[in-house]
C-alpha cells in the first residue's frame, strides 16, 4: 500500500478540523458535518484520480506488446478485444471523475436541516469556472477519443 503525501494531509485536516472542534465552542454542528463532508470528497477525489493513473499504466503495456512473431488471427483478435477493454475502463475512470467534480455535492445531510437536502449556502462545492470548463472539456475530450478508438480499432478488423 502506498502512502501518498495528500493522504497525509488529509489526515492531517480531519485532526486539525476535530482539534479545532473541540477548541471552538462557536462552531455549529452543520460547520463541522460540511467540512468532514469536503474532506471527504477530496479523498474520494484523490481516489478516483489515482484509478486513472493505475489505468494509463495498463493502458500502455497493451498498446505496445512486445512483438508477437507468427502469432495467429485469434491472437491478434485477443489483443484487440483486451486493448478496447482498457480503454472503456480508462475512458469510464476518467468520465467518472469529470462528473465527480463537475457535480461536487460532497455528501447527503450537510444541508439546513441534516436530512440531505440543500439549504440557501448549497451542499455544493463551489468550483471556479475555469474549473468547470476544463471538467467539461475533460468529458467531451474522453468521448471523443474513445470512438475515435473504437473506429481505429474497427478499421483494422
Amino acid at each position: 500500500a502506498c502512502e501518498c503525501a495528500g493522504d497525509e494531509v488529509g489526515k492531517c485536516s480531519v485532526g486539525d478540523i476535530d482539534g479545532e472542534d473541540t477548541n471552538n465552542d462557536s462552531s455549529s454542528d452543520t460547520t463541522r458535518r460540511r467540512r468532514r463532508a469536503v474532506l471527504n470528497w477530496i479523498g474520494t477525489l484523490h481516489d478516483m484520480a489515482r484509478g486513472v493513473g493505475e489505468g494509463v499504466t495498463d493502458l500502455g503495456c497493451l498498446m505496445y506488446p512486445p512483438l508477437a512473431i507468427g502469432g495467429s488471427n485469434s491472437d491478434e483478435e485477443s489483443n484487440e478485444n483486451k486493448l478496447m477493454a482498457q480503454v472503456k475502463l480508462q475512458r469510464d475512470a476518467i468520465l467518472a471523475v469529470s462528473e465527480y467534480i463537475l457535480d461536487a455535492v460532497p455528501d447527503a445531510g450537510v444541508g439546513a436541516g441534516g436530512d440531505g437536502s440543500a439549504d440557501e449556502q448549497g451542499a455544493i462545492i463551489p468550483m471556479s469556472e475555469e474549473v468547470l470548463e476544463l471538467a467539461g472539456k475533460l468529458r467531451a475530450a474522453c468521448q471523443k477519443r474513445y470512438g475515435e478508438v473504437e473506429a481505429g480499432i474497427r478499421a483494422i478488423r
